[in-house]
């Protein structure tokens, strides 16, 4: 047996309270889905306007001239009056009373929303620490430039590199890169060390502009790396790399 889905569309509706026209109104939406009967309506509508008399009893027009008598009579986007057992009061409901208001303030329905759908949720403004620590996170993941000299080798002028994120994730992957560009006489490049003679630990030691020194197996030695002047001569660079030679 197939069980009946009631495909009726949901309606929006705004119920101010009798007596009051300072009462800017509650959204409802009413679907027979949500309200088995009409009671359980005025019963929600109770809860939720929190009306001076009490309890809702009646459903009027804005004027007074209809009552509802059930879920079927409301009209969708439609604005009604909440009464206890009391009579109807006669006042300017109408939302112009209220500055800045209109029908289509209380009335219209969001687009983007189902009926039946919760609220949408609102989430709170980011703060200042978390925008802090996005710029952060968004600066490493910069590209990274830095300068490599080859050991023993001050007089150089030493070989830039600019390395992406996914270059800079393990130190091997970094001396992989570092050896496809600079030739050093022992082989690869095992190690860096900055130009003060200290080594990296890892690629997370590695700074935006920094300026280092490739070592393979022979040790680190120390020099004016970036600092001498351009007018060396190659004979000069012959003998310092002779003297590297020796001492290695």
């Amino acid at each position: 047996m197939a069980l009946s889905v009631d495909t009726t569309p949901a309606k929006h509706v705004t119920v101010l309270r009798n007596g009051d026209n300072n009462y800017e109104g509650r959204r409802f939406i009413v679907s027979r889905r949500r309200y088995r009967t009409f009671d359980s309506l005025l019963s929600d509508i109770t809860h939720q306007i929190s009306a001076p008399f009490g309890a809702v009893r009646r459903l009027y027009t804005p004027k007074g001239r209809r009552q509802i008598r059930g879920i079927d009579d409301l009209e969708g986007g439609g604005t009604y009056i909440a009464s206890g057992s009391e009579r109807f009061k006669k006042l300017d409901y109408s939302p112009s009373r209220l500055p800045g208001k209109s029908w289509a303030t209380l009335t219209t329905i969001r687009p983007g929303f189902l009926a039946d759908d919760p609220p949408p949720l609102i989430l709170p403004k980011k703060s200042r620490r978390y925008a802090q620590r996005s710029a952060q996170f968004y600066k490493v993941r910069q590209p990274i430039q830095f300068t490599v000299f080859r050991n023993g080798l001050p007089s150089d002028k030493g070989a830039r590199f600019l390395l992406k994120s996914r270059e800079m994730k393990s130190y091997e992957t970094v001396l992989s890169i570092i050896s496809l560009k600079i030739r050093l006489v022992e082989g690869a490049v095992r190690r860096l060390y900055t130009r003060d003679g200290a080594s990296l630990l890892g690629q997370d030691d590695i700074v935006d502009g920094g300026f280092y020194v490739a070592c393979g197996h022979r040790r680190f030695i120390p020099g004016p790396y970036g600092e001498v002047a351009p007018s060396v001569t190659r004979v000069q660079k012959y003998r310092l790399r002779l003297c590297v030679d020796t001492t290695a």
